[in-house]
């Protein structure tokens, strides 16, 4: 069986839409890696350029990443995970509380970097997320922490004393539905 022929310029849509437009963050799934980058399904007939110089880790085939769109010099669409290059770490127009929409990066030491409403990119650290979270899973986050270096500190649920006394009133309703015992 003949290796898959790496196609790089977007032609025929294989699909009504593709994964992503320029501009845009999308988990796609590396088809092919070559000396020159890696060749990523994106959703059209052609698949995606992610030159080698435009990895911040080198590409694996058959697995997915997370991949923002651009245009290069030559005005070719491509690839690339290094994020912090076009999207802003550093807050603007954004204020602790505001309820955002998350897409998962990757997981680092401390833990979750995620995509803040296509724009920024933030936090949610490890001993704050209590369920399994795998890079492109897209949900709804809140902005917990403008730090002093207006990077953004990120949390899955609301981190005000209105937040806190709702879940008391929820525990004190199941404590009180369950016969005053929770299992």
């Amino acid at each position: 069986m003949r290796p898959r022929k790496p196609k790089r310029h977007p032609t025929k849509p294989r699909q009504a839409k593709p994964k992503a437009t320029i501009g845009e963050c999308a988990l796609l799934r590396a088809v092919t890696v070559t000396k020159t980058g890696a060749f990523m399904d994106c959703g059209l007939e052609r698949d995606l350029l992610v030159p080698i110089s435009q990895q911040l880790t080198p590409m694996v085939e058959g697995q997915s990443y997370v991949v923002y769109l651009f245009l290069d010099p030559n005005q070719n669409v491509i690839g690339t995970t290094k994020l912090h290059n076009f999207l802003d770490e550093r807050a603007k127009n954004m204020a602790p509380g505001e309820q955002v929409e998350l897409m998962i990066v990757n997981e680092s030491e401390l833990g979750f970097k995620a995509v803040i409403n296509g724009t920024h990119l933030g936090l949610l650290y490890k001993g704050e997320v209590f369920r399994p979270l795998r890079p492109g899973d897209k949900l709804k986050g809140f902005i917990k922490a403008i730090r002093d270096d207006r990077k953004i500190d990120l949390a899955l649920q609301k981190q005000n004393q209105a937040a806190r006394e709702e879940l008391t009133d929820r525990i004190l309703a199941l404590l009180e539905a369950s016969g005053g015992t929770s299992t």
